[in-house]
């Protein structure tokens, strides 16, 4: 919502270690400068994106989004600036389009876990907490990580409402509400939510769309003969 803005900056801590001055963590961390509370408006008409995932936050504190760099072995140590302004380049419209507080972004060097075309890969664990994974080897381009942090930060919203799984319906409709946020935001739907899917496909998703158990690996990531992204796509 417009009116629960909460105003922060970045402020970037660096520790090195006594004996290697070289060898250095880098945390960086959102310090809030108004931490009032706030009454967010309510619209029952309006069932967008804002509206339906805060109403009725009346009397809570605003709390802060904050930033932490694993990298105690400082193998992120070439993508610590791109990291911060990705960051902060994400946290802004979230927080106006979304009322985004309360969330700890942790980013780690993990090649296993990224999406390969990118070296980036982003995941949320429930309504406060969000993973970005890195591979370091790869060129990363600082706008997949604003990218990521943009539809991870519309998960964790969502989370605090309708939730973003439960079924394969659920987990679809999350996905593309997810998907449709990045291109409000950012101009323009990531690769994985235009591939090529089968009438088919959209067939059998549609027969178990409401089955609280799903094979996420098999409508997402391209297993057991269904198209890869194709969640991504049909959601």
């Amino acid at each position: 919502h417009s009116n629960c803005n909460e105003r922060s900056e970045l402020q970037t801590m660096t520790f090195h270690k006594a004996k290697d001055p070289a060898s250095r963590t880098v945390l960086a961390v959102p310090v809030t400068t108004d931490s009032r509370k706030f009454r967010c408006r309510r619209d029952d008409a309006d069932i967008g994106i804002r509206h339906s995932i805060l109403n009725d936050c009346e009397d809570l504190t605003v709390r802060p989004v904050n930033l932490f760099i694993a990298n105690a072995g400082g193998t992120l140590d070439f993508l610590v600036d791109d990291i911060n302004e990705a960051f902060q380049a994400a946290v802004t419209p979230a927080k106006e389009l979304l009322g985004l507080e309360g969330v700890d972004v942790l980013v780690i060097d993990a090649p296993d876990d990224v999406i390969p075309e990118w070296g980036v890969g982003g995941y949320t664990y429930g309504p406060h907490a969000i993973l970005v994974a890195l591979e370091p080897s790869a060129t990363v381009d600082r706008h997949h990580i604003e990218r990521t942090l943009v539809h991870e930060f519309h998960h964790t919203m969502r989370w605090r409402g309708q939730g973003c799984g439960g079924s394969l319906g659920q987990m679809l409709v999350s996905e593309g509400m997810a998907e449709l946020f990045e291109e409000q935001v950012l101009g323009e739907a990531p690769f994985f939510s235009r591939v090529s899917i089968t009438d088919d496909e959209v067939g059998a998703a549609r027969a178990v769309l409401y089955e609280p158990e799903f094979n996420q690996k098999k409508w997402f990531f391209g297993a057991d003969g269904i198209t890869f992204s194709f969640g991504y796509t049909y959601g």
